[in-house]
Parts: structure tokens; C-alpha cells; sequence
């Protein structure tokens, strides 16, 4: 057979068994000889005695290439020179084999051979991209994304035995190619060959006997398990057949390559078979793996991540700020809820009145957790039960708060909108290693012990709305010597020592600061280096001298000065309750970012 048309174009040749009627095993080993001569083998094909099971698979050839056949027949040697009838009629080809059973009747194998300039299977064309004879039985599982995906088993036996299936990876060069071995092992060593099959299959394996056919079997593969894979049959005696025709104790071809990532078992020793290979086939499919999903709970009250088909353990979520048409300064304080009930603070996003900023927030939510939201407006009381209304846009999920603020509420649910995105890996990593500790709206915690190289560059973009100067600063927090997470401490003075901590603070303040103030928005940048390593603390001095950090009763008012906005956002009040604070927290916003 010879690909013609116009030259430098392909095809993709698709070949399927249509009958098999013979009492034996046949199959053919598919040759490309390009236009400059040279040969290689590009797939096997072939089906089981009497129609049992049917093969197919698909190969691309250029113009000018030819397809020639080898082939073979249960575990006889290879036939370069097979009885073939071709014909065509018009739209197909087919291909007959004689199989010199002495019949010549030509129906031992017959093919259906169609072309197509593109591939209708091109995920199964990837797996079956080693299978280039017959006793090549691999699986190509390299190209796994990180999401994984499912593979599917159709199984059909045929034998009075109670074998066991599964998969094991083989070794591979420097170019994802196959080598034939295992664990460093070839099949030449026997038994340490087989220990090594044993010892590296995949947890999942399958068992099967009798005549019966299982489809829709299936196993999750992550991202991390990519590799090169072949089928193994373990007998009820311990005998494992795998790939190659000398990985059997026998020396003999136990599995053949019945078509695209379809295999045919030989289950029994030499001196025993029946070389039909009908004892197990299976026939893989490969699927891309659904990552979890983000759904609304059951509640309608959060966001819940469930499990998708592959093995992924959760959700990163991107929150953003989108709307605030309030008069009320609005956020949400950010809620874990665990299957179990039990609940963890991880965050807060929010935005100033009317929208002058709009924070955001990175977080990750895994396979079962739920998402809940707190209102926290201006100084007031968390609520815990907001009026919520939660809806899916598109591809996105929306929050949307009715903060029922005075003097008139107005049940528009506009007066904090939050938009949620979702994905499998996390876009923004250095941004939440550095709000890693902000887990309250009070927590404004910068992570610095993660200096790459030794060094860093924050830059601080700062937006005042104040008619006062204040100055902006950091202190450097104590350090729990156990967990090595930061204290609400600073040498060794708590903070819940009032102005002793106020004094601590102030004793401690790094060599950065800045001022600001007005209606104006400006940039600075802080380096720190190595010996900076550690947990550090945003700091306002306002104009009058009163000292505003973390916490939620650390300022000389006990009331809370400081509101995380989202990563590594944080806006300030600075005025005190007694001098006519009002607790829009936009007086000076700060937003740190690694550079």
C-alpha cells in the first residue's frame, strides 16, 4: 500500500479487524518504508481465534510512504512475506490474509483500511505511541497534565483462571523512550525481574476469571505518576507476563498488541498454551481528569469544593472586590469550615466605602472544605449570618452582601460584591507566601522568612485619603520557638500590655518608614535581606503620636486601627474613637507586593 497525492501532505490511515476466521491467532506488524527507503515498524494489529476480539489502530504516513505487513501468528515466527489479497473499492482498501492454514480462503484476518487528513483519536494515538510491534505492549502516560487523568479498562476473559492485573512503569532514556527494563531490571534476570515488576505496580490491580466481559474499570492517575507504562498478568501460580517476547520464565511472548492500547494475555506456560492470547484483553482509554469543583453549599450560605475525577486535593480560589456601594466600610472575614464542622479563620477581603479600594485574596480550599462568609463592617460586631445572596456568573461564583446599614436599608445586595475564581494550581505564589499569616482582619502580618537569594525588593503602593500626615512602618514580631510562627509580641512584650506594647513597638520600628497623607497616592520600596528574616507587622504613627498595629485592641482606645483589605492589604483608621474616628479605614491603605 503507497500514500499518493501531493508531496510533503500526510494522512492518518485507520485499520480495523473485521473478521477473524481461524482457528489460531493472527495478527500483523505494520511497516512504513519512506520515500527514501527507510523502514520502520509504526504498529501492530490484530484479533483473537474466531472473531473473539478485534483490533484497530491508526498510523500517519507522508506521500510517498508505503505500508507493508508482517505477520504473526500466535508465537510463530514473524512472516516477512505473508498471502495478502488487497483491494480497494473505492473508498476503502482491504487487506486479506491467507494465514497457510491450507485452506486459502483468505478470511484468516481481513482488515478495513480508511484514510483521513486528521486523527479522530488523538488521545489514544498518544498512548499507543509505543506500540510499534507486537510485543511492544507500552503505554505512553508521559504527557499527564497536572490535573491527571482517568484510565478506562475494558476486560474480557476467557480462562479457568483467577488472574490478577495491573500496571507497572518501566524505565525510560533521556528521550521518554522505553528500555525495555524495570527498576533497572531487564527480564533476562529472572526472578529479581519479577520482584521488581511486584514491587513497583501501580496500587491499583484488577482481578478476573471465567468467560465475561467488564467495561468502564477505571484508575486516577496524577500528574506526578507520568511515565511509561506496561500491562502485567499475574497467575494464580505467581507467573507474571508482561511485556517483550523474553519476559516470561518460559523466555516466551505472553502478551500481544491486539491493536491501539488493546492487549491479548497467554496465561499459560509453554508446553501448556494455546498461544490464542484470548485468556485476558484489555482495552485502555485515556480521559483528561476533571480537577474538584467549586459549587455553591448546600446551604447557599458558602462555597464548597467537591471532588472531580482525578486526584486532585482542592481548589485555589481568587477573591475579588468588585463592587462597594456603601456608605459602610465592608469586608468579609473568610471562615474554613471543615466535613467535620470545625471552622478556621483564613483571611479577609474587602473594600472602603464607595469603592475607593478594592482588595483581593488567595487561598486554598480543599476536596470537602466550605468556604463561609462573615460580615465585619466599619468597627461593628462580626456578623455571622450576613444577608448573602451567592450565584454562579459564567464561570465564576459571586458574593453579594446587603450590609442592612443605617439609616435606611435598602436590600440591594450591592453593598459588597465579591467575585470568586477558581483553579487547580496557585497563580500568585510569592503573594500568598507573604500574606501567609493573615488570617483575621486585624492579622496585618507580612511572611519575610522566605528571602530568596538572600535579599528582597516590596514595593508599597499607598493611597491616603486623610487630612492628616502619618507615617508608615513595620516591626519585626517574636517568634514562637516551638512552631516558629509569629507571637502578637514584639521583645518580649505582649500585646496585650497596652502601651507597654505601644512602647515596645515604637522602640523596635524598622529603619523604613514613610510619610503620607492627604488625597494621594504614592510608591516606595522596602529591601530587606537575609539577616531580615521573619514576621513583621504594619505600623501607622498618626499625626498626633498614637501608635496603630495589629491586633483588635492593641491602639490606646482598645479598638481595632488596623483592617486587612486582602493580600497584603491593609488599610488604617487614624483617629481614635475619642477624637472622631470614622472607621472607614482609608486613611492610609497600603498594598505590599514582592518584587
Amino acid at each position: 500500500m503507497e500514500v499518493i497525492g501531493t508531496e510533503g501532505d500526510e494522512l492518518w490511515v485507520d485499520l480495523s479487524v473485521v473478521l477473524a476466521n481461524a482457528l489460531k491467532q493472527n495478527g500483523l506488524d505494520l511497516v512504513r518504508i519512506s520515500s527514501d527507503g527507510s523502514q520502520s515498524r509504526v504498529g501492530s494489529i490484530g484479533a483473537t481465534p474466531d472473531s473473539g476480539f478485534l483490533g484497530d489502530t491508526r498510523v500517519k504516513l507522508a506521500v510517498g510512504d508505503q505500508l507493508q505487513f508482517i505477520q504473526v501468528r500466535g508465537n510463530l515466527p514473524a512472516n516477512d512475506s505473508p498471502a495478502l489479497s488487497i483491494s480497494s473499492d473505492g473508498e476503502r482498501v482491504i487487506v486479506r490474509l491467507d494465514d497457510n492454514s491450507d485452506d486459502n480462503d483468505f478470511n484468516d484476518l481481513v482488515l478495513k483500511v480508511k484514510t483521513s487528513t486528521f486523527d479522530p483519536f488523538p488521545q489514544s494515538t498518544k498512548l499507543a505511541k509505543f506500540q510499534q510491534a507486537s510485543d511492544q505492549a507500552y503505554l505512553d502516560l508521559s504527557w499527564i497534565s497536572a490535573n491527571g487523568i482517568m484510565l478506562s479498562m475494558d476486560v474480557t476473559t476467557e480462562s479457568d483462571f483467577n488472574n490478577r492485573f495491573g500496571l507497572v512503569k518501566v524505565d525510560t532514556d533521556v528521550n521518554g523512550t522505553p528500555l525495555g527494563t524495570v527498576g533497572g531490571l531487564a527480564p533476562s534476570a529472572g526472578a529479581d525481574f519479577d520482584e521488581a515488576v511486584r514491587r513497583n505496580l501501580l496500587s491499583f490491580s484488577y482481578t478476573q476469571s471465567g468467560k465475561q466481559t467488564v467495561a468502564g474499570l477505571s484508575v486516577a492517575l496524577q500528574g506526578s505518576q507520568a511515565g511509561v507504562y506496561a500491562p502485567v498478568l499475574i497467575t494464580p501460580t505467581g507467573a507474571i507476563y508482561t511485556f517483550g517476547a523474553s519476559s516470561s520464565s518460559d523466555q516466551k511472548q505472553h502478551i500481544k498488541v491486539l491493536g491501539a492500547n488493546s492487549f491479548g494475555f497467554e496465561d499459560l506456560p509453554s508446553g501448556s498454551a494455546d498461544w490464542d492470547f484470548n485468556d485476558a484483553v484489555i482495552t485502555f482509554q485515556a480521559t483528561n481528569a476533571e480537577p474538584p469543583k467549586l459549587v455553591i453549599s448546600s446551604d447557599g450560605q458558602g462555597l464548597t469544593v467537591v471532588a472531580g475525577t482525578g486526584q486532585g486535593t482542592g481548589l485555589w480560589l481568587d477573591l475579588n472586590a468588585v463592587i462597594a456601594n456603601s456608605a459602610l466600610q465592608n469586608s468579609f472575614d473568610l471562615v474554613k469550615r471543615l466535613a467535620n464542622g470545625q471552622e478556621t479563620s483564613i483571611g479577609s477581603v474587602g473594600a472602603t466605602a464607595q469603592a475607593t479600594f478594592l482588595g483581593g485574596k488567595e487561598l486554598f480550599l480543599g476536596v470537602g472544605e466550605t468556604l463561609r462568609f462573615v460580615q465585619n463592617s466599619n468597627d461593628d460586631n462580626e456578623n455571622v449570618d450576613p444577608a448573602l445572596r451567592i450565584e454562579k456568573i459564567g464561570e465564576r461564583y459571586r458574593v453579594s452582601l446587603d450590609d442592612n446599614g443605617d439609616p435606611s436599608p435598602d436590600s440591594d445586595f450591592n453593598d459588597l460584591i465579591v467575585d470568586v475564581d477558581s483553579t487547580p494550581l496557585d497563580p500568585f505564589e510569592s503573594v500568598v507566601s507573604l500574606a501567609s499569616q493573615q488570617r483575621t482582619s486585624s492579622d496585618g502580618i507580612l511572611d519575610l522568612t522566605n528571602l530568596q537569594e538572600g535579599k528582597l525588593t516590596l514595593n508599597l503602593s499607598i493611597v491616603t485619603d486623610s487630612e492628616n500626615i502619618n507615617t508608615l512602618s513595620f516591626v519585626k514580631l517574636d517568634v514562637d520557638p516551638v512552631t516558629g510562627k509569629p507571637l502578637s509580641q514584639v521583645a518580649g512584650v505582649s500585646a496585650s500590655e497596652g502601651e507597654a506594647f505601644r512602647t515596645a513597638v515604637r522602640d523596635n520600628l524598622v529603619d523604613f518608614s514613610i510619610a503620607a497623607g492627604g488625597q494621594a497616592k504614592s510608591l516606595a520600596t522596602w529591601e530587606v535581606g537575609a539577616s531580615d528574616s521573619g514576621y513583621y507587622a504594619a505600623v501607622v504613627v498618626s499625626f498626633e503620636g498614637n501608635l496603630f498595629t495589629l491586633g483588635d485592641t492593641t491602639a490606646a482606645d482598645g479598638r481595632q486601627h488596623l483592617k486587612v483589605f486582602g493580600d497584603n492589604s491593609f488599610g488604617f483608621e487614624d483617629l481614635l474613637s475619642s477624637g472622631g474616628a470614622d472607621w472607614d479605614y482609608n486613611d492610609l491603605i497600603v498594598t505590599v507586593t514582592p518584587f
